[in-house]
């Protein structure tokens, strides 16, 4: 995952976990690249309900990046 350093995953590693969803975000305005895609993290309470949190947890890298962008532009 690109930028993982510049983000929030050390902040919830100890909550992530295999089979965690995560979900994918389109960056429209990263200035960096234009088929951005975030990687974030959704916090969940004891009883696995949202608490409105979500962290960033990196992006997917750019070699591998626009199909998905364009499919969450169908989205």
């Amino acid at each position: 995952m690109a930028g993982r350093q510049y983000h929030d995953v050390d902040e919830v590693w100890d909550q992530l976990k295999v089979g965690l969803v995560l979900r994918l975000e389109r960056d429209l305005d990263n200035r960096y690249d234009k088929n951005a895609v975030a990687v974030m993290y959704d916090e969940e309470d004891k009883e696995g309900g949202p608490t409105g949190e979500s962290n960033l947890l990196g992006y997917i890298p750019g070699d591998d990046n626009e199909t998905i962008a364009q499919i969450l532009e169908i989205l």
